[in-house]
Parts: C-alpha cells; structure tokens; sequence
C-alpha cells in the first residue's frame, strides 16, 4: 500500500486515526482507573521504585519517563512496576517531579529566594537517607552524634524527597509568607499575591483564584504586601500598632549613602549591602533576618529545628534497622522487574531466577525477624502501622515543628508587650482595652 507524502510529514492530516488514538488512550486509563486500590498501589509503587538521590550533584530524581538512545538501541532507566500502564506513570511521573522539586525547578521558584532553604533541605534529605543524625558543629571540631543511633536507620529514599521538598514548603508558612486555603492562601495581615479588582474587594484580601495564588507563592515564591493599617490590626490583634510602624520602617529601610551597613540601635535594627541583607530583633512579634526579600524568622527556624529534631529520634527510637531490609526488598523488586521483562518476550524462566527470589524473601524474612526481636515495646507497637510508618514520623515531625514555632512566637509576643509597657504605658493600656481593634 502506497503512502501518502504529504500524510507522512503531516500527521495531523490523518484526524480519523488521531481520534481513534485519543479514544484508545481514553478507554486504556478507564479501564486503569477502574480499579482505584490497583491504580493508587501502581502509582505509589512507579514513585517509590523511580526516586532516587542524584549522582552527581545534591538533591533528587526521578527516572520515570528517562530514556537515552546509545549505539545498541534506546536504553529505558524507568523502573517499570509489573501491571501500571500509561496513565498510572503519567500521575506517577507528576508526582514524583513535585517530591523532587523538579516541577518547582521548571516553573520558577527554583531562581527565587524559596530556594535559599532548598539547597539545605537537600543536604539533610541526604543525611536522613543514610542515616547519618550527627549535628554539624563550627570549625574544625567533630559532628556531635546523638546516643543510642543505630548505624542501620535510616528512610527510604522516596521519604527523603518528601522531606527535601516539605521543609521548604513548612518553612514558608511557619514564617508566614503563606496562609491557610480557607483565608486564600494569604498570611494574616497581608494582601493577596493576584487580588481580584478594587471595585469586587478594595483591601485586596480576596485572590482571583486559588489555583493561581498557589502556583505564584508555592512555585513562583512570590510574597504579598502588608495590608492597610487598620485592616492589619484586625487580622494581627497581637501586634501594637508601633510594632507596625517599625516593621514598615525597617522593610523598605536600606544603608544611607556611602555606608555599607547601617545599623539603628533604638529599633533594634540593621540593613547592609544596600538592603540585601537586613534584620530586626522585634519584627511582628518574632525576630528575623531578610536575605534578599526573604524572612528567616526566630520562631520558623526554631520550629524547623524541632521537627527535624522530631523526626530523627522517631527514625532512631521508632524504625530503626530498616537500612538492610529496605536494601533487600530493593534486589526483590528489581529481580521481578527483570522476570516480568523477560516473560513479556516469550523467555521461560529458569531455575536459578526461581532460587535467586526464594534466597532474598528468605533473607528479607530473617531480617524481619531479627529486627522485630531487638526492638523495644514501642518500636513493636510502632511497626503495627506498616507502610504508614515513614509518614506517621513526617507527620509527627510536622507538628512538633508548628507546636514549637507557636510556642515561641508567643514568648517573643510577651516580651515585645512587656517592652512596651514600661517605654510607652498609654499604648499598652489601649491596646489592653482593644481601642486599636475597633471600628
């Protein structure tokens, strides 16, 4: 049968079988999604077996989808999982580029301050894989290593570009940069990032939508300004209004000319390098440090700081031993890769394949049980929660961190009103009374 050129080099001229192939594609991921337990395992298998850290450079990857042609052929480094079709790795392959921070990469934030954070949140990602719990010290001293560490835990590596990619993402909001979905993605006190029209809501609170006030913080890290004064109060009932000022001072304060950094003793503030780097001992009721436009507050880092804290003694004390295991389920996985592989072209599998999966689900076995035996009673209790695990120490994690920076913001806000109340008593009464919140 003769081709037509002009079919050959435009395939949009054939419509007929391109719609034959949009129904296929449509039909396929029915049936797929048909089956909602077999699809969500697919797509949680295809992610787990396909991150990984980076060879040659800090951070995570995903191989879903990476293919490289070579003089014997194309070589496929996706890590097929035996019955996940088409559209379980196409959702598998979104996800994981989320995980690993590849999808913020691509759509911005990856040149925006979000990023100072990012690079950190890697390198600890790195040091939670391998277990490795030691806290940096300066100089030339040795890393102080906490007791009671097996040198055998650790967290898997799909775990691990979740916390690379989650540390930023909770250092965003606990510095306030980002509010809760039902107040539109706005911290208290702030204005929407893309506010709709001054004529639908003239204090700008109110977001166009949330899909595009997400995509500029999250993935453009964009920040919103501060709202009018007496819209602020409402919203921040614990900040007095001389804080506001200060605030609104040292935000838009840079060095005087011909100095390099200017400091301000009576407001407690500096700004240097002509306003690249800057910082307040007060802020909102939380001290911080800007470095280009981006807040590192006291309450944030020390949250972070617990959660990661958290985290590792739920690793250590909770799951430890899963190094060896994790290792053997991995060899598990990949051998049943190569027979599902093998099966497909026709090939009979052999006895040493059949011996070969035997031998690891025997060690796995074993190390099992030998683990399961060494752990305390809470540990066993612990392991009750099987593949809930990792999440529950994240979770856990989370909220030792949020618990913690609320804690300190409040001490910090005492301290701010004790100050007050001795260098201006009037202010403070008013603000006791609430006169600054009323209409």
């Amino acid at each position: 049968m003769a081709v037509d050129p002009v079919k050959a080099l435009n395939p949009l001229a054939d419509t007929r079988l391109l719609l034959a192939q949009a129904v296929d594609r449509v039909r396929n991921a029915a049936k797929e999604i048909g089956n909602p337990g077999q699809f969500i395992s697919n797509v949680t298998n295809t992610v787990r077996d396909n991150v990984k850290q980076a060879p040659t450079w800090s951070g995570y990857v995903s191989d879903i989808g990476q293919t490289k042609v070579s003089d014997t052929g194309v070589v496929d480094y996706e890590k097929r999982v035996p019955g996940a079709g088409p559209t379980a790795r196409g959702v598998a392959k979104v996800g994981a580029e989320f995980v690993t921070g590849k999808a913020q990469q691509k759509y911005g934030y990856g040149v925006s301050p979000y990023k100072f954070v990012g690079d950190l949140s890697k390198r600890v990602a790195e040091k939670f894989e391998t277990g490795d719990f030691r806290i940096p010290t300066p100089g030339s001293l040795p890393p102080i290593t906490p007791p009671g560490v097996p040198k055998d835990s650790g967290i898997s590596p799909l775990a691990a570009a979740a916390l690379a990619t989650g540390i930023p993402m909770l250092y965003h909001t606990l510095t306030e940069k980002s509010g809760p979905i039902t107040q539109g993605l706005r911290p208290r006190g702030y204005k929407a990032v893309a506010p709709v029209s001054k004529e639908k809501d003239p204090t700008g609170k109110t977001p166009r939508n949330l899909g595009e006030e997400a995509a500029l913080r999250f993935l453009g890290g964009q920040s919103s300004q501060m709202l009018p004064y007496k819209e602020f109060i409402k919203e921040r009932p614990d900040v007095m209004p001389s804080t506001i000022a200060d605030y609104r001072r040292y935000v838009n304060r840079k060095p005087e000319a011909g100095k390099r950094i200017d400091i301000d003793p009576e407001r407690q503030t500096f700004t240097a390098f002509g306003g690249a780097i800057k910082g307040t001992a007060r802020g909102l009721n939380d001290p911080e440090i800007r470095v280009k436009g981006m807040p590192f507050t006291a309450s944030a880092t020390l949250g972070t700081a617990a959660g990661l804290g958290t985290i590792a003694a739920g690793v250590s004390k909770l799951n430890p031993g899963t190094k060896p295991i994790m290792e053997r389920e991995g060899d598990l996985r990949e051998l049943q890769r190569e027979v599902a592989r093998e099966t497909s072209k026709g090939v009979e599998r052999t006895l040493k394949s059949r011996l070969e999966e035997q031998n690891i689900k025997t060690d796995i076995k074993n190390l099992k049980q030998a683990r399961l035996e060494g752990l305390n009673p809470a540990a066993k209790e612990f392991q009750n929660l099987g593949a809930f695990k990792e999440p529950a120490i994240l979770l856990g994690g989370t909220l030792a961190a949020v618990g913690t920076a609320a804690v300190a913001k409040k001490l910090f806000q005492k301290a701010e009103q004790e100050r007050i109340k001795k260098e201006d008593p009037l202010q403070y009464k008013k603000y006791k009374r609430g006169d600054y919140t009323k209409e």
